[in-house]
């Protein structure tokens, strides 16, 4: 015969077992979901660590996007910068050749024929103005008023202004109602050349790949 406390063990054990089998169930139900969570959480990492190192892609190609622009930039003004200088040290030897060209003999025929030019240009004119530096003045005026009365002009027609040392040389004629304005000055024709010679410059800039 099965005593009380035997019966009572029993149903102790078996107590104990069902508590022990319900709690196997939830401790393994929660680290099933543990695990899930876990799972998503480690998920959610991989996609942001993704999206960080897109992110960072992108901000580096973007960088040197903008570093490469930057130092294109600089190349670009440097060469603008060197080409300028280029371009003035040209004209300015090209200034200094025309200061020496007004000493020469070769200059009285560059003088004489630019005004006969001038001359055959000009129409019926009541009188002229005519601007010239003082040096020129002295050594050329009594050509001037000679052709200009081979012109059938009266040199009383005609008042001297004396030139700006910018001219170089040459002569400026105008009628005196302000009109017509005939500018032969050296600087007026180094102006004039300064196109061609930029022109010119860069033709040669190209053939040695400096515009590529």
């Amino acid at each position: 015969m099965v005593t009380i406390e035997e019966k009572l063990s029993l149903f102790s054990k078996l107590v104990f077992q069902d508590i022990l089998n319900e709690s196997e169930k939830k401790i393994k139900a929660l680290e099933e979901k543990n695990a899930a969570l876990i799972e998503e959480y480690r998920k959610e990492l991989i996609e942001k660590s993704k999206k960080i190192t897109l992110n960072m892609d992108r901000k580096i190609e973007q960088k040197k996007s903008e570093m490469l622009s930057k130092a294109k930039m600089e190349v670009k003004q440097s060469l603008l910068s060197k080409k300028q200088e280029l371009l003035d040290r040209i004209l300015e030897e090209q200034k200094n050749k025309a200061k020496e060209f007004i000493h020469i003999n070769e200059y009285a025929l560059f003088f004489k024929k630019n005004f006969e030019a001038i001359l055959s240009e000009l129409p019926e004119i009541s009188g002229l103005r005519i601007e010239i530096m003082e040096r020129d003045r002295e050594a050329f005026q009594e050509y001037i008023e000679k052709a200009v009365m081979d012109k059938g002009h009266s040199p009383e027609k005609i008042s001297y202004i004396e030139g700006s040392k910018a001219m170089i040389g040459g002569i400026i004629v105008s009628n005196i109602e302000g009109t017509l304005r005939y500018d032969a000055s050296i600087s007026s024709l180094l102006e004039d050349k300064k196109a061609f010679i930029m022109e010119r410059m860069y033709e040669e800039l190209e053939k040695v790949g400096d515009l590529g």
